[in-house]
């Protein structure tokens, strides 16, 4: 009798822990995914009837044509290239600075603690007060030092067309920083120090350990931080918003900024809404294969512990 009570009580138990996250996912992940799905095929107009405003609603798949027109022109295409052109740049780098970063730490080198906090800071600050911050030292402070030492007069990088890109770049691997070596040096952590020791018995360098021992241990973090950049190909606005607002230059534009600032301009406009949500139906169909595509290769031919 006693034992079936303890088991109501974990069962309970177990109940109420799980009642808020399983609401949270149906809220605002099936809630608010089904009700977008739903938008893609509505069109929805304001119509006045006997001077009342009412909402007038019909299903097509006319928002379908519509949205895939809007990304597929010549614009839309650019801002697509961008948007993989960056992904490329800041996955590449900043994944590779990031593992850097994270055995420098976990190895407990000078300065090791002072490149985490550095690194983590940019987490720390709201996002609109450390692009502020950054966009003050690339406009005033970087020209005016320029001007004191060199006695040169220059623009600021974020205004010459022939640096902008690369600084809103740096930018954002900085910014990135703060999770994935937090991540990746508590992975590294994690090692078997057995493992560690045995090797440097063997002969086993600083570059052999890190690249035949702590990146094979620590792949499925890896993995893990690369499925979730791919499924935010189409949807990374690499930090355009923050440092420039709803007027980024042209030709640094990506998809997801695209989306991000066209979002906020259809704000208590719903009959915009259908137009975008079947964007994001249609970037839905292309990201979720290439996401899975890239989780099955990752773990058929990447590399083991063993």
């Amino acid at each position: 009798m006693r034992q079936q009570k303890i088991h109501a009580k974990d069962v309970i138990f177990y109940v109420v822990m799980l009642a808020f996250p399983i609401a949270q996912f149906c809220l605002f992940y099936i809630g608010v995914n089904g009700r977008s799905f739903l938008y893609a095929f509505q069109n929805i107009e304001i119509v006045q009837e006997g001077g009342i405003l009412s909402r007038r609603v019909t299903y097509s798949i006319q928002p379908l044509v519509d949205a895939f027109e809007d990304l597929t022109t010549s614009e839309s295409l650019q801002m697509l290239l961008m948007s993989i052109v960056s992904f490329l740049l800041t996955y590449f780098i900043g994944t590779s600075l990031a593992l850097f970063f994270s055995y420098f730490i976990y190895k407990k080198l000078p300065l090791g603690s002072m490149f985490k906090v550095f690194l983590f800071l940019p987490s720390i600050l709201s996002a609109i007060v450390m692009a502020t911050i950054f966009r003050f030292f690339v406009d005033e402070a970087i020209p005016a030092m320029q001007n004191e030492w060199f006695h040169e007069t220059v623009t600021s990088m974020l205004a010459d067309k022939a640096t902008r890109y690369g600084v809103v770049i740096f930018y954002h691997i900085l910014i990135s920083f703060g999770t994935s070596v937090l991540m990746y040096s508590n992975a590294m952590s994690g090692v078997s120090t057995e493992i560690v020791e045995a090797a440097k018995i063997d002969g086993c360098g600083q570059f052999g350990e890190f690249f035949h021992i702590m990146l094979p241990s620590i792949f499925p973090t890896i993995t893990t931080f690369a499925i979730t950049s791919v499924a935010a190909i189409f949807t990374n606005q690499i930090s355009l918003f923050a440092i420039y607002g709803n007027s980024a230059p042209v030709e640094t534009r990506t998809l997801g900024y695209f989306l991000y600032v066209r979002t906020l301009a259809s704000a208590n406009k719903e009959p915009e809404y259908p137009v975008l949500c079947a964007m994001g139906l249609i970037i839905s169909s292309v990201a979720i294969p290439l996401t899975l595509l890239t989780k099955y290769l990752l773990e058929k031919y990447g590399p083991s512990e063993d």
